[in-house]
């Protein structure tokens, strides 16, 4: 089954920033201690602190659901938040443009646009919390040796979820910067999602210029939920039994694409590193089934004449389960 075009509407709005947020599952080595572990967390804290101190120019190659793509990033950090071109050098000339904001879009944008995707794209962006915003009860974190990649030494961190739940991570950080140079999403052993940079440099001379879309497609703003949303009141909707680790985090309703429809109604959940988004919207006579786009997993189904749609960077058990627990308050 494919993603139908409602879901692709929603997964949209996930891509634009409603979370940015990698998730894999990574195997530990062996004979990892507890000062490994605390290790582990001082470094995945320094890293994401290291993404608002540093400024960068690289190109690397991202790899998910059998697809190679090469990416150009010129990545500003400064009082005013992160701001960054992604410009694709492979296929059809796209680029996105992320700043606290939002995300811009330039070029042809097509269903699933893995430019704007989820998964480890988001180790260069926003999602990542720090490591106690993680709980110790679902992951573990901890340092897997050393690396190196585009010619810099890196430090590596595995996340490793404690369940069959979620996902984890695996991350080469500059020992310079502090910066990750290299990130995968793990199915157990399997990779599903790689980012890996071929160039890296650091800099603190970039100028606002270098941060505006070079091409002259046409432009597409996407704002984030929390802007476009109504989330006064109570849902009307719930989860009844959500799965293990996770809580509802945020509420909202947001604007039918289709002219006279009801708004759609969003339940985001997080377990402090991965989240999953529900999404109910007024659709009588809707299908059930699943669908996959690298680690992007969805499921829908019908429930009183609405369509439940849960889809998150997790693993496909996991949203069924969201998308089956949904119902009406």
């Amino acid at each position: 089954m494919g993603i139908p075009d409602r879901a692709w509407f929603l997964r949209a709005l996930l891509c634009a920033g409603l979370f940015w947020i990698a998730n894999g599952q990574v195997a530990l080595a062996e004979g990892t201690d507890r000062g490994a572990g605390e290790e582990g967390r001082e470094a995945l804290n320094r890293m994401v602190e290291a993404l608002d101190q540093h400024s960068y120019e690289g190109i690397f190659v991202y790899a998910r659901a059998g697809v190679v793509e090469t990416v150009h990033i010129v990545h500003r950090a400064g009082d005013s938040g992160r701001h960054q071109r992604l410009e694709m050098l492979t296929g059809s000339h796209r680029e996105m443009i992320r700043t606290p904001e939002g995300a811009l879009l330039a070029g042809p944008i097509a269903k699933g646009d893995r430019l704007r995707g989820s998964g480890v794209v988001t180790s260069l962006g926003e999602g990542w919390p720090r490591a106690d915003s993680i709980s110790e009860d679902l992951y573990r974190i901890q340092l897997q040796g050393e690396g190196r990649v585009a010619g810099r030494p890196t430090t590596v961190i595995a996340v490793e979820p404690l369940d069959q739940l979620r996902y984890g991570h695996r991350l080469w950080v500059d020992e310079e910067s502090g910066l990750p140079l290299h990130a995968q999403l793990l199915d157990g052993r399997r990779v599903i999602e790689r980012l890996l940079f071929t160039s890296f440099t650091l800099r603190d001379d970039i100028d606002a210029e270098e941060l505006e879309p070079v091409g002259e497609a046409q432009r597409r703003v996407e704002r984030r939920l929390a802007e476009e949303s109504d989330d006064s009141g109570e849902p009307e909707w719930e989860v009844i039994d959500v799965p293990a680790g996770f809580s509802r985090i945020a509420h909202g309703r947001i604007p039918s694409p289709e002219p006279g429809q009801d708004p759609i109604e969003h339940l985001l959940f997080s377990d402090g590193l991965a989240s999953v988004s529900v999404y109910i919207a007024p659709e009588p006579g809707g299908n059930e089934g699943q669908a996959r786009a690298g680690a992007l997993h969805a499921y829908e189904r019908p429930v009183e004449d609405h369509q439940v749609t849960a889809i998150g960077d997790v693993p496909a058990k996991t949203v069924e389960r969201f998308a089956r627990q949904t119902r009406r308050r």
